[in-house]
């Protein structure tokens, strides 16, 4: 049996081209056939939940990645606006400070205000830095002044982090509700009376 086991773990390990959840089961079946099914399941189950939320902050932080690039870009769009610069100048200049993915973003809507022009291109552009690229045509075609609109989006992109970061920590304890009661305490009964009740069972001549 465990022969058996190591083959499988084996297995799971040497061969990369495996999709990730098939080689959680087989890792998970190889460790049922050394400890016992019960134990397996409580730790299968704690190893399935870890990586959906590993899944799930790994999404969060590309959204958190792609939403600090736009501020970034706002910020400095901001110091080439109040620098002088015209809107189109300053974004181009604002462009070079921000990740790759932004900046062939901007790139791609600096060629396309010379074929439509550059509120429209603003107004109907897609992607991370739609909300920022929208206010500006805006303000473009009611007159607002462009400086006090791009701070202001600024402004109101950090007082949401914010808002978000303070609704995280306060559901953080209900969260942590979750692994205790399903993946600590299992786990610990299991480790703790398992072994007794089988040498009850086993003194019985119940248990094989």
């Amino acid at each position: 049996m465990k022969l058996t086991a190591f083959l499988l773990v084996a297995l799971a390990a040497g061969r990369r081209a495996t999709p990730a959840a098939v080689r959680l089961v087989i890792t998970i079946a190889a460790f049922g056939l050394l400890v016992g099914p019960l134990l397996a399941i409580v730790v299968g189950s704690a190893a399935v939940a870890l990586s959906a939320l590993r899944r799930r902050r790994l999404r969060g932080t590309a959204s958190d990645d792609a939403e600090s690039a736009v501020l970034l870009l706002a910020d400095v769009l901001a110091l080439g606006l109040s620098s002088g610069l015209p809107p189109l100048g300053a974004l181009r200049e604002a462009a070079v400070e921000v990740p790759l993915s932004l900046r062939v973003e901007v790139e791609m809507l600096l060629r396309r205000t010379s074929t439509m022009g550059a509120s429209s291109a603003l107004a109907t552009w897609e992607g991370s830095g739609e909300r920022l690229f929208r206010l500006m045509a805006r303000a473009s075609l009611t007159g607002a002044p462009l400086l006090e609109t791009v701070e202001a989006f600024a402004r109101e992109v950090r007082h949401e982090a914010h808002a978000r970061a303070q609704a995280a920590a306060r559901r953080l304890p209900v969260k942590l509700l979750v692994p205790l009661a399903f993946l600590i305490l299992p786990g610990f009964v299991v480790l703790v009376v398992g072994p007794a009740l089988v040498g009850s069972l086993a003194r019985l001549d119940i248990a094989p």
